[in-house]
């Protein structure tokens, strides 16, 4: 019918739809399912109150890039041009009005405007049962990838496709061997909480207020570790493991900009008070016999 729309068709940005099309033609191109709205602890425009970040329209970790999808310049713009690449990570803008509503055309479009970034090559995927790779990830992969990508340095434009340039970009790529490392520490801590001490000290001797406090310690520290290794900050990832709802408190709620709005930061800090709580009522119930 004359007038309607076709399904395929990228005009009309202002719409939710076409935003989400854009973006999902991102995903196809770059093979890796972006995060949507994702919020960085450090994105936020000057003078803002506490817990004023930034949304940006998607986040690919496995390839450090953050894409915004907007019509017109939005209010913030220097903001992301500044404090984006200053993170070593590559920032695309994109004009849903500018691309073509011929999907195949859009598609070259967008594939045109990542091409000119010179992005690192792609994380490597395990094969999936039916032999193919899938950009789909794992909770703890999903982890692994953001201390991988926090930690690694930024990678500079190729110049010359050599042999040597690509293995030295190679080197340069993001490796999981830090969130392995991360990984691994924290099922250790886990282990051994549980072990020690909701079940030989705790359980064992009948401290059942303890033993709950503990376990909403294991709690915390896993979400505390994640919320850490998606903001960006691998350094609280290890004070999470370590010392637990503590640090989970402090990282959370408590920080010097502020509470930490990257999920599941929020959720960690309420189970790390929780556990807290717990545990010094047991404390003190013990102390005092009751």
């Amino acid at each position: 019918m004359a007038g309607e729309r076709r399904p395929d068709a990228l005009h009309a940005p202002s719409t939710a739809s076409d935003r989400a099309a854009v973006l999902t033609l991102c995903d196809r191109i770059l093979g890796e399912v972006g995060r949507r709205q994702h919020l960085f602890s450090w994105l936020r425009a000057p003078g803002a109150t506490s817990g004023a970040w930034l949304p940006v329209d998607a986040y690919y970790p496995g390839r450090r890039l953050v894409v915004v999808c907007a019509e017109r310049p939005s209010d913030h713009e220097l903001v992301f041009d500044e404090l984006i690449p200053a993170r070593g990570l590559r920032f695309l803008r994109l004009d849903p009005d500018e691309l073509s509503s011929d999907r195949a055309q859009a598609e070259l479009q967008v594939r045109d405007a990542i091409a000119r970034l010179e992005l690192p090559p792609p994380r490597v995927f395990e094969p999936a049962g039916d032999g193919e790779a899938t950009p789909r990830e794992s909770a703890m992969s999903r982890m692994s990838a953001s201390f991988a990508q926090a930690a690694a340095p930024p990678v500079k434009p190729r110049r010359v496709a050599t042999r040597a340039a690509l293995a030295a970009e190679r080197q340069a790529a993001p490796s999981l061997a830090m969130g392995m490392t991360v990984g691994l520490a924290l099922a250790l801590a886990l282990v051994l909480e549980l072990f020690f001490g909701v079940g030989s000290l705790a359980m064992n001797g009948g401290h059942w207020v303890l033993a709950l406090g503990l376990a909403f310690d294991c709690c915390a520290r896993v979400l505390g570790t994640v919320a850490a290794g998606r903001a960006g900050q691998p350094e609280w990832a290890w004070w999470c493991i370590i010392f637990g709802s503590p640090a989970v408190a402090a990282f959370t709620l408590f920080g010097a900009e502020g509470r930490v709005a990257t999920e599941p930061g929020p959720i960690a800090g309420l189970i790390s008070v929780l556990a807290m709580a717990l545990v010094v009522l047991a404390v003190v119930g013990a102390a005092l016999h009751i």
